[in-house]
């Protein structure tokens, strides 16, 4: 029923569907507000979603076939992701309990994005357990190392990786060790994002 909803604007772009929903299409919001207009959705909140703990991404495929955009994750702190085991740990619990409903735009040979699908979606247990938890075991052996400057990068693993998730340079966390070091948190790789979506859609 959702994706039905969403799927009779197909092939509109974000800027036609701003004017429907009377959304800024300029706004970092306008894709979620997009969204939240398709599925007939008043106020900030979509009720039905919290309760089912679903998070809706906006998802765009440029006209090369390769998603620009790497998914944020909260950022995490220093001085609790160490004391954390991985199977209480605050990012597992999050892939675990989150459902993803991934709205889909998909850029055309004149540089437009328009709606292209939507799919929900959750992390396999095997990708959660294997190689997220690499990224995250690796990360906590680095920052206990005080190598804040090299942690887990998009090359290393297939999945995850680390990334600043700040305002500024003064946008800290404070770090074991007594210093402060830059928010960072957990990110999806562009590419792993585009496999999970080609299991489900054809994006030729």
């Amino acid at each position: 029923m959702i994706r039905d909803r969403i799927i009779k604007y197909k092939d509109k772009s974000i800027i036609e569907l701003s004017e429907i929903f009377n959304v800024n299409a300029k706004s970092k919001a306008a894709t979620f507000n997009i969204a939240r207009g398709m599925l007939g959705v008043r106020g900030d909140k979509i009720q039905e979603f919290e309760k089912a703990n679903i998070k809706i991404k906006a998802i765009r495929i440029g006209n090369n076939k390769k998603i620009k955009e790497n998914m944020s994750f909260p950022a995490f702190k220093y001085l609790d992701i160490i004391k954390e085991e991985w199977e209480e740990s605050k990012l597992r619990n999050i892939f675990i309990e989150t459902k993803y409903l991934f709205v889909i735009f998909k850029e055309n040979n004149n540089g437009q994005y328009r709606l292209f699908d939507s799919m929900f979606w959750n992390m396999s247990i095997n990708d959660l357990d294997v190689d997220v938890k690499w990224v995250w075991d690796e990360t906590i052996r680095r920052i206990k190392l005080n190598e804040y400057g090299r942690l887990p990068g998009s090359k290393e693993n297939r999945v995850s990786h680390i990334r600043p998730h700040a305002k500024n340079g003064a946008d800290t966390y404070p770090t074991w060790d007594g210093k402060k070091c830059v928010k960072k948190c957990f990110w999806l790789n562009n590419s792993y994002i585009l496999s999970e979506i080609k299991k489900e859609i054809n994006i030729d």
